[in-house]
Order: C-alpha cells, then sequence, then structure tokens
C-alpha cells in the first residue's frame, strides 16, 4: 500500500484524464454506501514538509485530498466515531474505486482518515485526507 504520493497521483491523473465509467462505494463500520464521484487532489497546506502538530495531527504537502458524497443518510451515525480527531485512533475509511481507466481499470482501494462532513439536502459531503491505495 503505497501512502501518499505516486500511485495516488497517479490514480487521481487517470481519474482526471476521464475514459471509463469509474464507480466509488465508501466503506466505513463495516457497512458499504454508494458514492458520487470522488474527486482527488493535493491537500492545499503551508507547511514545507511533513509536520506533526500536537502530537497526533499531520499535515503533509504530500498528501491528497478525497472529496464524496454519499446519498445514503445511513452513513451518519458512522462519522463521529471516524472523525480525525486529537488522537492516533483513526478509523480507516476505505473508498473503493473500480472501472477506473487504465493502468487502473483493475480497480484500487483507497485508505483514507474523514477530516470532515457536511450533511446537505439529500446528501452528505466527506473529506478525506488519503493515507495509502493499493491496487484491487
Amino acid at each position: 500500500m503505497g501512502a501518499g504520493g505516486g500511485d495516488v497521483e497517479s490514480l487521481a491523473a487517470a481519474l482526471e484524464a476521464g475514459g471509463g465509467a469509474p464507480r466509488f462505494s465508501v466503506r466505513l463500520g463495516g457497512s458499504e454506501f454508494e458514492a458520487g464521484p470522488v474527486i482527488l487532489r493535493r491537500r492545499p497546506t503551508h507547511v514545507p514538509a511533513r509536520t506533526v502538530r500536537g502530537g497526533a495531527y499531520v499535515s503533509d504537502p504530500a498528501v491528497f485530498r478525497a472529496d464524496a458524497t454519499v446519498r445514503d443518510r445511513g452513513i451518519l451515525p458512522l462519522l463521529p466515531g471516524a472523525m480525525l480527531g486529537p488522537s492516533a485512533g483513526f478509523a480507516d475509511v476505505l473508498v473503493d474505486v473500480s472501472g477506473a481507466p487504465a493502468p487502473w481499470d483493475g480497480g484500487a482501494v483507497l485508505h483514507a482518515s474523514l477530516t470532515s462532513a457536511v450533511e446537505r439536502r439529500g446528501a452528505v459531503e466527506i473529506r478525506l485526507d488519503v493515507t495509502g491505495v493499493e491496487r484491487a
């Protein structure tokens, strides 16, 4: 499982280039939820190198952020226990990517930490910091 860098960058570039018909789902707390398009991009940060803040929160310019929309409100009760917080015991949120364009056409699984969630009308928008990726 590659963390942050090249593999995630390759997947982000493939998704942005288009082609294929990517489908996404979010796995959390033993449940799976269909997600709308997932946008992967480098997380903007004001530090030039990986920095640990407060003993637990890591700010890293190489980290990718994933933004996803989940229409199933059943995810809501699972979010507070998974939210990035003041400890190292964050829940591993998995994002399955299938139908992605080459070279990821076999699919991928993103490993991520939940950093925020916003309930909107008919959907929940979640923001994740990607901690790793593996081919499915």
